[in-house]
């Protein structure tokens, strides 16, 4: 989920909200209307009253799950990814972000215990074969035990670069969610992120609009 895309949604979710208060009120205002008000019964607004519950429940789990993320992240008072180290899978050796040059860098938290992370693997290496290397870099990285996630990966053929987090840095260590991309630029600031996972024709949109952004950017 996207922030625009979660901005909307919450929006629409208390717009229902008021729209429904709003519904009750109208009698107050209108004498014929209030008639019909005093004649229903308590039980008829039922499903009303379920249907804020339920809003009031969505907004709260969007709030926790999602909005806290996004907090975290893009109103940290770091403004861009400080190196963190991670134990590269194929190689053992350890690198940090500052190895890698490439206009994008596409930072996946993801776990092996995460249905949805394991779905979108997949997806993730086929982008990382789409881009050249110098437009984009992506990296699997995950907080668990080397082993763990190298016995997940035997066998796979990933070419995308994966890890295990050796040192963390703020931004990292504030995600809770899984799984979560994060797109950094060439100077390690970050331009957007994701929580959730996507497909690939998602991905390719979203690194497309990012890297004509900063095309245009260039040129102006």
């Amino acid at each position: 989920m996207t922030t625009t895309l979660l901005f909307w949604i919450r929006l629409g979710i208390i717009a229902a909200i008021l729209y429904t208060i709003g519904s009750w009120l109208l009698p107050f205002f209108k004498p014929r209307a209030r008639e019909v008000f005093k004649s229903k019964k308590l039980s008829e607004y039922g499903g009303d009253i379920f249907f804020i519950a339920v809003s009031v429940f969505l907004l709260y789990y969007l709030q926790t799950n999602f909005q806290k993320t996004f907090n975290s992240v893009l109103d940290t008072s770091e403004s861009t990814v400080t190196d963190f180290r991670f134990r590269e899978s194929r190689t053992g050796i350890e690198k940090t972000t500052s190895d890698y040059s490439a206009d994008l860098l596409l930072i996946n938290y993801w776990a092996t215990w995460c249905g949805p992370c394991r779905k979108e693997l997949p997806d993730l290496n086929e982008l990382y074969t789409i881009f050249p290397g110098e437009k984009l870099q992506v990296l699997a990285i995950s907080d668990e035990e080397p082993g763990t996630v190298e016995n997940f990966l035997a066998g796979k053929n990933y070419q995308l670069v994966t890890g295990t987090i050796t040192r963390t840095n703020n931004i990292l260590a504030s995600v809770q969610q899984r799984p979560v991309s994060i797109l950094v630029s060439r100077e390690g600031k970050v331009l957007d992120m994701i929580v959730g996972s996507r497909g690939l024709s998602f991905f390719k949109g979203w690194i497309n609009t990012h890297l004509n952004r900063d095309s245009s950017a260039g040129k102006n």
